[in-house]
């Protein structure tokens, strides 16, 4: 989200960072103005300006403007949507029911307001062409990881989860396949993941962070960042919304992959089917040669 990086931040220049204040600060004046009118009242330049695009990765200065524009619009729509609900043992199952839809749907615009398209675009454009992908956490986030591989799995795309670094395996396997790593972190620092993202990327092997707060550390070892998001809607409700944020996550992936290819991974899975009525798993006759 495109919002959230002026806000972090992350890597800019001073006079970036006064463009971004003044822009945060005066959203409606802001979209008013043209380039050279900003750099003017920041006391910078239209150049500087137009590397603090760039930085975003954001094609141009009026592109800026449509983006912040309706992200701006989202979180106020959001804001006054936003009306936090209660969970305590006199919770009914039919409360509990809405309960879940909203925290599932408010993770969903979360991820969306805070991570930039043109990144995710970008994600899905490198995915689409690979053969085998890597997947590297600990704990909950392994496990986590272990279903959204399967997933891949499913459609053909093979997918590994690991907890370990085998460098000797990575570096033969990208030798024979079209790899692209993701490593898992909720908060970022890792340690484990921190030194995955490291060694993948001096293998050469695309790498992206899936990560809660960010830091530098794990920042400069991966290509890319999808942001978790981290707010908490229901005390006590972190672990499903953060799961269910990642799994939206890749199955935006997933699904990209399915429209791609559709008709050939329809026809795939026409081909084999499980007999219910009889308990077995089944072939056609050109799989069983």
């Amino acid at each position: 989200m495109v919002i959230e990086e002026l806000r972090i931040g992350r890597n800019f220049t001073q006079n970036e960072k006064t463009i971004s204040e003044f822009i945060l600060n005066h959203p409606n004046e802001f979209q008013k103005m043209t380039s050279e009118e900003l750099g003017k009242v920041t006391f910078t330049s239209k150049s500087t300006v137009v590397r603090l695009c760039k930085k975003l990765n954001v094609s141009s200065y009026q592109e800026l403007k449509k983006i912040l524009y309706s992200e701006l619009n989202e979180e106020r729509i959001l804001g006054k949507e936003d009306v936090c609900p209660t969970l305590n043992k006199k919770s009914t199952n039919r409360e509990i029911s809405d309960l879940l839809q909203q925290v599932y749907k408010k993770a969903i615009d979360e991820v969306n307001l805070l991570n930039n398209q043109i990144i995710i675009n970008r994600i899905m454009n490198q995915l689409v062409a690979m053969e085998k992908i890597e997947f590297f956490s600990t704990g909950i986030g392994y496990s986590v990881l272990e279903t959204v591989s399967h997933k891949f799995n499913s459609i053909g795309i093979e997918g590994n989860v690991s907890s370990t670094l085998n460098e000797r395996y990575l570096a033969s396997a990208k030798k024979k396949f079209k790899i692209m790593a993701f490593v898992l972190s909720f908060s970022g620092n890792n340690p484990f993941v921190i030194h995955a993202a490291e060694v993948l990327k001096h293998l050469g092997i695309y790498v992206v962070g899936v990560v809660g707060t960010l830091n530098d550390d794990i920042s400069k070892y991966c290509d890319e960042l999808i942001n978790i998001p981290s707010d908490r809607f229901v005390e006590g409700m972190d672990m499903p919304s953060t799961q269910h944020s990642i799994n939206y996550i890749f199955d935006m992936m997933f699904t990209r992959i399915l429209a791609d290819q559709y008709e050939e991974i329809i026809k795939r899975q026409k081909e084999i089917h499980y007999d219910y009525d009889k308990d077995v798993f089944a072939v056609t006759r050109k799989y069983q040669k």
